[in-house]
């Protein structure tokens, strides 16, 4: 079977039937292997991929390989020396995928007794699965998530739904955590290759973009919806080679592995690292209003942060905020004292650099914040909080947090 390089996320699979007997471990699992691939739009089905995309904000396929220990079989084939439990990996932060990007599939349409029968427009990538050490392909396809996860991609395997979990590290650098949980130990799972495309819709998928009819027959065609990107690379060019993290667990040893870094790369090529900042587009609009006109009078401010976010393959997508400053005009201020009788939110209570939720006073909350994102299909909501004097990770007199959430995701912020 050809090999590809393709595209998103994470880590891997899960059941087939049958029967397979497993030696008892004798030391911690862990992976085998482990590499990433970052490759041109549209490569993933080429004999050979083509060359690696690392512009920043680029589209490109992405490719994840994980391969498991094995044990020689009676048969002159191999095994899993154990059965594949969970497998999680942890993405480079500002690598984003877009699960809005194409329809997304009924979960009970994945998992029919005759295997998965999503749209064909719900296809976002590839699974070839490492079975006793032969190779099969599946189709992934973009899945309506349960309530508080962001995004989930699934595929049937022998009948059996193999979900892969997006979450974001909303107690660290925010960037993306794909996880698979539960694999069937009846699965003789020896490796496994998910490519994920870049442009879903492109017509260069149509030969690999499959499904079952209603009479479980193989159907494959065009996608037939707007072309738009699944995948966007860092905005940030450190110079440093992209690092992916991976963990998997197995039945006879249930605790995740140590880490194993890979370095992004074409599969089995040398690492790489994202180029070009500097034509990556960044058009920010900022507006200001006070609540009111009235001069000399008390007044709240409405602030609105605006960043382009294009989707189409042929442009970039724009550089994510670092930094924000406002200039307030000349005879407005900020009057500590009108704080005065407020509550005020302390580290403890905000709980920075942490998922837990904020427990702020009410009585310390200044206003409310709105989060609109491509990525999510509905806004993320929440509160500003005023901090506590000095008593904040500033040191200043005056600080204020903020706090949204909403389908998985907690931000908390300090300003």
């Amino acid at each position: 079977m050809r090999r590809s390089t393709a595209t998103r996320a994470v880590a891997i699979l899960a059941a087939l039937g049958g029967s397979l007997a497993l030696a008892p471990a004798s030391q911690a699992f862990e992976l085998r292997s482990f590499e990433v691939g970052l490759t041109s739009p549209g490569t993933a089905a080429a004999p050979t991929p083509n060359a690696p995309e690392l512009r920043a904000g680029a589209h490109p396929d992405v490719t994840f390989d994980l391969q498991f220990p094995t044990k020689e079989n009676d048969y002159g084939g191999v095994d899993p020396t154990e059965s594949v439990k969970d497998i999680e990996v942890d993405l480079p932060r500002g690598l984003i995928f877009n699960p809005t990007a194409v329809p997304r599939c009924a979960g009970q349409d994945l998992s029919l007794d005759y295997g998965a029968h999503c749209p064909l427009s719900s296809q976002i990538g590839t699974a070839y699965v490492g079975l006793s050490g032969f190779e099969q392909a599946f189709p992934i396809y973009n899945i309506i998530p349960p309530p508080g996860v962001p995004s989930q991609f699934g595929f049937n395997v022998a009948k059996t739904v193999i979900r892969m979990n997006g979450v974001v590290r909303s107690g660290g650098d925010y960037g993306l955590t794909a996880s698979v949980e539960g694999i069937s130990q009846a699965l003789p799972l020896t490796g496994t290759r998910i490519e994920l495309w870049g442009v879903p819709a492109d017509d260069v998928h149509d030969p690999d973009r499959t499904t079952l009819d209603a009479d479980g027959r193989a159907v494959t065609g065009r996608a037939n919806i707007p072309v738009r990107t699944l995948t966007s690379n860092p905005g940030r060019c450190t110079g440093e080679p992209l690092r992916f993290t991976a963990r998997a667990s197995s039945w006879p040893s249930p605790a995740l592995s140590a880490p194993v870094a890979a370095s992004a790369q074409r599969v089995g090529g040398a690492p790489l690292t994202i180029t070009d900042c500097a034509s990556v587009p960044f058009e920010p609009v900022v507006r200001v209003q006070p609540t009111t006109t009235a001069p000399d009078s008390p007044s709240g401010l409405d602030v609105s942060v605006s960043i382009p976010q294009p989707d189409s393959p042929q442009v970039r997508s724009s550089a994510h905020l670092k930094d924000l400053s406002i200039l307030m005009p000349e005879g407005m201020n900020v009057n500590p004292s009108a704080a005065d009788g407020l509550a005020a939110c302390r580290p403890a209570q905000i709980a920075l650099g942490s998922d837990a939720p904020a427990s702020c006073p009410d009585a310390s909350a200044l206003g409310s914040v709105t989060i609109d994102t491509p990525l999510l299909e509905t806004p993320l909501r929440g509160r500003a909080y005023l901090a506590a004097q000095d008593d904040n990770p500033f040191g200043t007199t005056l600080a204020m947090y903020l706090v949204a959430e909403g389908s998985g995701v907690r931000i908390k912020l300090g300003l």
